[in-house]
């Protein structure tokens, strides 16, 4: 489908940068035909008309359509966020407003929030914060007495790469902060913060039937919160990122091993999965965000 671009511009501390790679940049849309989206879900976008890049580029849904701020004159609209790392995301950055681009969306599986929790716990690592803003919305729109807690760890190597603190801190979250060079925040990770906050606070919060964990962000960081949420006997959920070129399960070049035959979806004949009994999911259709339980990370 078309989309037309209403605003593609640089955020946060990246525009000090001196040069274009590694800045990151907001992307707002118009579209008619986009679908209700769901926070964690993804779209898939074909930079150019030509074929090189040949392969779309796979973007987390930042904001999605039915929140009241992306309603402008009676269209559908979502926003992303992506850093400029390649040449698909540099020319993505030179695109202007009223340009069209062509967007396959919204897909995946994205996150599901329980009827009754008291506390969301969230954990972000660089551009792994986009697709927590809408899930922050979601959660305060869905629960609007503020009953839920809404506790949000950002991480990032500096100054740099902290995104979207105030964005979390208009739906009354609290926001804590880390960088590795210790520019802002707290020197160390959003790892290091959610184990601190875990082992510090008091146990009777973390019940698993009222609280919950989501995370998205490097593996090695998500394997780190999910071993954390484990311990605790705590329920998560993490937002996986992998290369894709179909986003459609077609190519089956994003699979993820998933821990038992329980969770798999692949083999529905007993006696197959007797004969292979290791089993995989897609992360663009079967994900990208998955129990933590579910898969190897």
């Amino acid at each position: 489908m078309r989309a037309i671009i209403l605003e593609n511009k640089i955020i946060g501390n990246s525009s000090l940068l001196k040069t274009r790679r590694d800045k990151y940049y907001k992307m707002r849309f118009s579209c008619d035909n986009f679908s209700v989206a769901s926070p964690g879900q993804f779209v898939m976008i074909r930079v150019n008309n030509s074929y090189d890049p040949f392969l779309r580029r796979p973007m987390s849904i930042y904001r999605i359509p039915h929140h009241p701020t992306l309603k402008k004159g009676g269209r559908g609209g979502f926003e992303i966020l992506y850093q400029v790392v390649g040449k698909g995301t540099n020319i993505m950055s030179e695109l202007k407003k009223g340009d069209e681009i062509d967007v396959l969306g919204p897909l995946g599986r994205g996150f599901w929030i329980p009827e009754k929790i008291e506390r969301a716990i969230i954990v972000a690592g660089g551009i792994g914060v986009a697709p927590m803003v809408a899930l922050t919305e979601e959660i305060r729109c869905t629960m609007q007495d503020a009953r839920c807690k809404i506790t949000v760890f950002i991480g990032g190597k500096t100054k740099n790469d902290i995104l979207c603190k105030e964005n979390f801190k208009k739906i009354g979250a609290k926001v804590h902060i880390a960088t590795e060079d210790g520019s802002m925040g707290k020197k160390g990770t959003s790892v290091d913060l959610f184990k601190t906050f875990i082992t510090d606070s008091q146990s009777s919060i973390f019940n698993r039937q009222s609280s919950i964990i989501f995370a998205c962000g490097p593996q090695r960081m998500l394997k780190a919160v999910a071993d954390i949420a484990r311990d605790k006997n705590m329920d998560c959920q993490v937002s996986l990122d992998k290369r894709m070129a179909c986003g459609t399960g077609a190519c089956l070049g994003c699979v993820v091993k998933v821990r038992s035959l329980e969770f798999g979806v692949r083999n529905s004949n007993p006696q197959s999965a007797i004969r292979n009994p290791q089993s995989y999911k897609c992360v663009c259709t079967d994900g990208p965000v998955f129990d933590a339980e579910e898969i190897n990370l």
